[in-house]
This record gives C-alpha cells, structure tokens and sequence, in this order.
C-alpha cells in the first residue's frame, strides 16, 4: 500500500532452484492514492438523574485518537466540575433559568473505553450527561469551532448560534437542552442524525 502519489522503485528478489540469488528493480508511478476515511460516528452514551452529579461509561469501541466530546445540562446556576483529563469548550447559563450547559472535549488514549466519567454538578439537582465518540478527526484539537447560547423564554422553537465550518467534510454537532417538563421531544432540524436523547423529571 501506498500513502501518496509518486514515482517509486520496486523491488523483487529472486532466488534460483541452484541457491544463486538476484534482485530486480523495476520503477513504479502510483496514482490515485485513496483519500483518508472522513469523520465517522463511533459511539455514545448518556444518563440523566437527581443527585450531586453523573457518570457515563466511554463506549467499549472507542480507541486511541477518537475524539470524544462530553455535554452536560445541570439545573443550576452555578458552574459544573470538569472531569479530570478533559479541556473545556464552552459553557452557557441562562438568565433566570437556573440552567448551565457545558461542553469539554478530549483525544482518546488506548485505556479510556470503559472508563467512567464524572460530571459534578455542586448541588442535588436533575442533570444529564451525555457523550459521543468520532474517528477521522483532528489528533490534537477535534473541535475547530464552537458556539453557545442560553436564554429564560417561552418558545416552541429555538435555533443553534451560527458557527462558520472551517472544511468540507467537518461534521456539525448540535445540542439542545430544556428545563421543562413539558418537553419531552424535539422535532430534528432538516440533515440532521440523532445520536443522543435524555429525559427526566426533577
């Protein structure tokens, strides 16, 4: 297999039924090298309870250099505790609502699946945690771009904030939280997948 485009010389040994041995070299032009696997879904998982915090288990496929990326929904007003290892994208409160999403990321290593992972909430209240795993991304920092917003409102539809796709190819992730519990579904938005829902009372 070849990793790029480009002339190369190939090598081919031979050995004869009499023990002599001989090498023969021939040039070889490689094209059309198949392009790498774009970004890919992987896995997820969530919980959503009444307690000082969450815990999620990392999906048992997820291997080392998977993007993981962790969003958690307290009903409170206060900051949520980052788990330990995980870098912080953004986070929203809303005025009057006494709702704070956050959002963290992290590049997998080898012995992160089937780990738990922790989000402290600094009170009892109802939260939910969910995570979701991706390959084909950046090693180093899979988030390119983010963008938040929270708001007190009555309302029967919401939309995201804009976020500019820095590539073709770039796979948008959305997140929706509600403290009501009137809600208990969303219509999806035209193009979009559904890869995570949490429902509770509290």
């Amino acid at each position: 297999n070849y990793a790029a485009e480009n002339n190369y010389q190939v090598q081919q040994p031979i050995n004869t039924k009499h023990g002599n041995q001989a090498t023969v070299t021939h040039p070889v032009t490689i094209t059309n090298v198949a392009p790498p696997p774009g970004i890919a879904f992987v896995g997820q998982t969530n919980t959503n309870g009444n307690a000082t915090g969450e815990a999620v288990t990392v999906p048992s496929n997820v291997a080392a250099g998977n993007a993981s990326l962790l969003v958690a929904t307290g009903a409170t007003a206060g900051p949520l505790t980052a788990p330990s290892g995980w870098t912080l994208i953004g986070t929203s409160s809303g005025a009057n609502a006494s709702v704070t999403t956050t959002a963290w990321r992290k590049v997998a290593t080898a012995s992160d699946h089937g780990t738990s992972v922790a989000v402290g909430f600094g009170a009892v209240v109802h939260g939910t945690v969910q995570l979701l795993a991706y390959s084909g991304t950046n090693g180093t920092n899979p988030i390119a771009a983010s963008a938040s917003k929270a708001a007190a409102m009555r309302g029967t539809s919401y939309a995201t904030p804009t976020v500019n796709v820095p590539a073709s190819g770039d796979v948008v992730v959305s997140v929706w939280s509600a403290k009501s519990s009137a809600v208990t579904a969303w219509t999806t938005p035209a193009g979009q997948t559904v890869r995570s829902v949490a429902n509770g009372s509290g």
